[in-house]
């Protein structure tokens, strides 16, 4: 007999933890002093190492939808931290680009990302993080098709 328990369930627990992450990388961005919230922290982090991507790149690559990303530019922008320009291949797209005040930045979100980490992978040896994330990338691929 095959009965689902929501609680048990791959994605319930991936979900649960991902958001779990959210929470506790939003506490320690607060705890520091930074006025950026978690989905500022990734858009930083993937631009410190991929500059000038056109908005619906960045969506893409960062798995959010066009509307949501574009409420989380507007308060970027207001911080200058980032910056959008038009594209010069499509007049309809913009670019955006990490301003100095972002990445003077990125030292001090890497570490406070990297103690998130810590913090869950407290525990854990290097085999079982390499199992995880074998596995995770096999769900992923899996649902891509």
């Amino acid at each position: 007999m095959n009965i689902f328990m929501l609680n048990d369930s791959i994605n319930f627990l991936v979900n649960k933890t991902a958001q779990k992450f959210k929470l506790e990388l939003n506490r320690k961005l607060k705890k520091s002093g930074l006025d950026i919230s978690s989905d500022q922290w990734t858009v930083l982090m993937f631009l410190s190492d991929n500059n000038g991507p056109t908005q619906t790149d960045l969506a893409q690559k960062l798995y959010k939808d066009r509307a949501n990303l574009t409420r989380i530019l507007d308060l970027m922008e207001k911080s200058k931290l980032v910056e959008r320009q038009r594209s010069s291949t499509d007049r309809r797209e913009y670019n955006v680009f990490i301003t100095e005040k972002g990445t003077s930045l990125i030292p001090q979100l890497k570490l406070i990302g990297d103690s998130v980490m810590d913090k869950a992978l407290k525990g854990a040896n290097a085999e079982e993080i390499k199992g995880i994330k074998h596995f995770l990338n096999k769900l992923f691929i899996n649902l891509d098709n």
